[in-house]
């Protein structure tokens, strides 16, 4: 009788301790930082969700979607981007893969690997909104067939 009440107890130890284990991953995966795909850390509650009503108004807003944290660069960095957003207006994908191949660094170091190496592959378009300028931010839309899958805004200091 001793034998099987202690039997009883070791397993219900085992099932308790397994539980707890299980209850630790589930909040682990249900945490409020998310990495995006060139391996940089953001908290949930700096992704915006991408708007577009058209005209002047679209834009990144509340929290929740695919539209990362805007990415301050200089003026300097802003003409080279200009040349390379030129190319992207053109929707000639030939052309922008190739833009993007020949300023990989730049566009890695501003918008991410991942996107860059999408791009690149072609497994992602990408088209912008608004203009890079002192008083406005751009946006690169980053979509797979027809579904944007993010969006990066990119302002000047």
């Amino acid at each position: 009788m001793k034998n099987g009440m202690m039997s009883s107890l070791l397993i219900a130890a085992a099932v308790l301790f397994s539980c707890e284990k299980e209850e630790v991953k589930t909040n682990v995966e249900s945490s409020n930082d998310v990495t995006d795909h060139s391996g940089v850390t953001k908290a949930a509650s700096d992704m915006r969700i991408w708007y577009d009503h058209g005209g002047d108004d679209y834009g990144c807003h509340k929290s929740g979607g695919s539209c990362y944290p805007t990415v301050v660069i200089t003026p300097s960095l802003g003409e080279d981007l200009g040349d390379i957003t030129d190319v992207i207006n053109t929707e000639n994908e030939e052309d922008i893969i190739s833009s993007f191949e020949d300023h990989e660094t730049l566009l890695t170091d501003v918008l991410g690997s991942y996107v860059v190496e999408q791009v690149i592959d072609g497994s992602y378009t990408v088209a912008t909104r608004g203009e890079l300028n002192e008083d406005e931010n751009i946006y690169f839309l980053f979509s797979n067939a027809d579904d944007l899958e993010e969006v990066k805004p990119v302002g000047i200091e």
